[in-house]
């Protein structure tokens, strides 16, 4: 699979990937935006053509991808007709895709959406506080916006990791309003 992605990358071919995740298989459409041997940073896009976020994934989980279907062509169309410009993702050569992620993450204040091996298939959303010695410290919050805690997850225990999707924007949003609300 490594190799497809790689290719996909390169040409910046549109492709659909599923990955097994923690609540079960999950259908990723859009560009492979970078590639190491670990992981791949992707560009989601739903089937109507808006942009559905960034997610980080393992290679390891890749089960299946497509590439040069007539629906995905569609969907490129649908992609440059809304011309989304999202906060745009920064990665440097020489650095390790996961980490490029988490930093992005934690220098923009972003909400993430996460999956990790042993959470039951649940999502969880927070924004990171720190990462140090491989554990990464995330301040929690419901579907909500209200504060649940704080994880302290090891860092190669995550399965995906998703930005400015619609639910992280969603509990960002209720986030907000509920500190207005108690100030």
């Amino acid at each position: 699979m490594f190799e497809l992605i790689k290719k996909a990358e390169q040409e910046h071919t549109i492709i659909e990937i599923t990955v097994t995740n923690v609540g079960g298989p999950t259908l990723l459409t859009g560009y492979v935006l970078k590639v190491d041997e670990s992981y791949f940073i992707f560009e989601d896009y739903l089937y109507n053509g808006k942009f559905a976020g960034y997610v980080l994934g393992k290679i390891d989980d890749i089960v299946r991808v497509e590439i040069y279907d007539n629906q995905l062509e569609i969907l490129e169309k649908l992609i440059k007709h809304y011309n989304y410009d999202p906060l745009k993702i920064t990665l440097e050569d020489d650095d390790l895709l996961l980490l490029s992620f988490i930093n992005f993450a934690l220098n923009n204040n972003l909400v993430i959406g996460y999956g990790v091996e042993d959470y039951n298939g649940n999502i969880k959303y927070g924004t990171i506080q720190s990462f140090d010695e491989g554990i990464i410290k995330v301040h929690s919050y419901n579907i909500s916006g209200e504060s649940s805690g704080v994880d302290y997850i090891e860092l190669f225990h995550f399965k995906t990791i998703r930005v400015l999707g619609i639910n992280e924007e969603r509990v960002s949003i209720l986030r907000a309003l509920n500190n207005r609300n108690y100030q």
